[in-house]
């Protein structure tokens, strides 16, 4: 009388480990080529985080926090810091322990656009009305003005931010803040 066999037959382990390639083939090709895919991918989930913990933190202090992007090599934008409205204007927020600046590394590209420029025009609208406005003072103050302003209403001003490998846009994570408040992070913007 024979016993119970256990483990596995040749066969089976060959099946599983040829599904296993398979499925592997698949995924690859999607990941970004070299060794920075996980840096990219890593930068704009910290990015969407700190976004998102910048309007949780003005919705519960009453505040209004913005993200300056700063460009250290032609249009592309390699760091961003986050600041705070005081009553003199806007304020780096550096020695903040969870917003202090972010340098990205010298393969990453940061790329901004406006997803809707109502909220900038309607700050411009208020500094015409008044003239004491901390706002927009002088022309060098606006160069210090945020690029994303997150309200105490739980407000964003649109936009959208990519993180490209050397201005590859096929190897891009695109982070997009709504109006609403959500911030999403995805591979491309059809998707």
């Amino acid at each position: 009388m024979r016993g119970l066999n256990k483990g596995f037959t040749l066969l089976e382990i060959m099946l599983v480990l040829v599904l296993l390639s398979l499925t592997a083939s698949m995924i690859v090709p999607r990941l970004p080529s070299g060794s920075n895919g996980s840096d990219l991918y890593r930068q704009s989930e910290r990015f969407a985080a700190l976004a998102r913990a910048a309007n949780q933190q003005a919705l519960l202090e009453g505040k209004t926090l913005g993200i300056k992007l700063t460009s250290t090599n032609g249009d592309s934008t390699s760091n961003y810091e986050f600041m705070l409205l005081a009553e003199k204007g806007w304020k780096s927020l550096e020695k903040n322990r969870l917003f202090r600046p972010v340098s990205l590394p010298e393969d990453i590209q940061l790329n901004y656009s406006a997803g809707d420029s109502f909220w900038r025009e309607a700050l411009e609208y208020e500094q015409d009305d008044s003239s004491s406005s901390s706002f927009f003072a002088d022309d060098e103050e606006a160069a210090k003005q945020p690029d994303i302003v997150f309200w105490s209403s739980g407000e964003i001003s649109p936009a959208n931010v990519s993180f490209c490998l050397d201005d590859n846009q096929k190897s891009c994570q695109w982070v997009l803040l709504e109006e609403t408040g959500e911030v999403l992070v995805k591979e491309n913007l059809n998707g």
